[in-house]
C-alpha cells in the first residue's frame, strides 16, 4: 500500500551527502517516514525484522498507521 511512497522517501535518502552511512542512514531514513506517514517509530523497533525490505517496511509502516488510526 505505502511502496511506492517507500521507495521515493528511500531514493531521498540515498542521494545525501552522508558520511556514516549505515547510523545515519537509518535514522534519516526512519524520520522522513514518521514524517511522511505521521507515525512514531520507536527504537526498540528499528530492527532487521521491521526494516530489511521494502515489503517488511510496508508492513511495519501499515501496522502503524492502523495503530494510530484505531
Amino acid at each position: 500500500m505505502y511502496k511506492r511512497k517507500i521507495v521515493t522517501i528511500l531514493n531521498t535518502i540515498m542521494e545525501l551527502d552522508i558520511s556514516n552511512f549505515d547510523e545515519e542512514i537509518v535514522y534519516e531514513s526512519i524520520a522522513m517516514l514518521e514524517d511522511e506517514f505521521k507515525i512514531n517509530v520507536p527504537i526498540k523497533d528499528i530492527n532487521e525484522r521491521n526494516f530489511n525490505s521494502v515489503n517488511k517496511m510496508n508492513l511495519y509502516i501499515e501496522r502503524k498507521v492502523r495503530e494510530k488510526n484505531g
